[in-house]
């Protein structure tokens, strides 16, 4: 449940006109921040990539056919696959981020920054910390402030729920990996391994 504090907080920012209006510090996400610090690196982008689809679809109900996130989300699957290079990805992400400058919906612009934090995540897994707060705040202004808390909340919950199943599923999915990705301890996301 999100404390008043929390909620206070968040208000507050969005009063202020803040950019984010969630913080890594947030109580109610540190479940969701721990997990996302000890788990894998591979499990963590296939969550990220699997939440960066949701914030697309979300982006495509309010903006219609902007193919940029989308776009971006698919190159950055490759990506992690070892089917593209970074050389190629990051303009596409860059892309992804200029997008928000000539977007005027606050919503919209939370979403695409959403979107570029989780394909960055193949980069590097600390970008996946970033997702939920550009998410979160799409949430906020996508009733000019007054999203339902328990919105929030299952929001919260269901990012949980999947970054929990790609800690079991990861290796499942039987896919190939770019050399990074390969390397990458399952667990610890660590570089190193076989």
């Amino acid at each position: 449940m999100i404390s008043e504090k929390d909620q206070d907080a968040v208000l507050n920012r969005y009063r202020l006109g803040n950019a984010l209006l969630f913080t890594p510090e947030s109580e109610f996400l540190a479940l969701l921040m721990g997990q996302l610090k000890i788990q894998g690196k591979r499990g963590v982008v296939l969550w990220a990539l699997e939440c960066a689809e949701e914030a697309c679809s979300r982006f495509e109900q309010i903006a219609g056919n902007q193919p940029v996130p989308r776009d971006t989300v698919s190159l950055c699957r490759s990506w992690a696959r070892g089917k593209v290079t970074m050389i190629t990805a990051r303009p596409a992400i860059l892309a992804c981020h200029a997008l928000a400058k000539d977007l005027q919906d606050a919503e919209c612009i939370a979403l695409v920054h959403a979107v570029a934090q989780a394909c960055s995540t193949v980069h590097a897994k600390d970008h996946a910390r970033a997702f939920p707060l550009y998410r979160l705040t799409a949430m906020m202004h996508q009733g000019e402030g007054a999203a339902s808390w328990d919105m929030v909340e299952s929001m919260v919950e269901y990012m949980q729920e999947r970054l929990e199943f790609w800690r079991l599923h990861a290796d499942d999915a039987n896919l190939s990996w770019s050399d990074s990705l390969a390397t990458s301890d399952p667990v610890t996301g660590t570089r190193g391994r076989a």
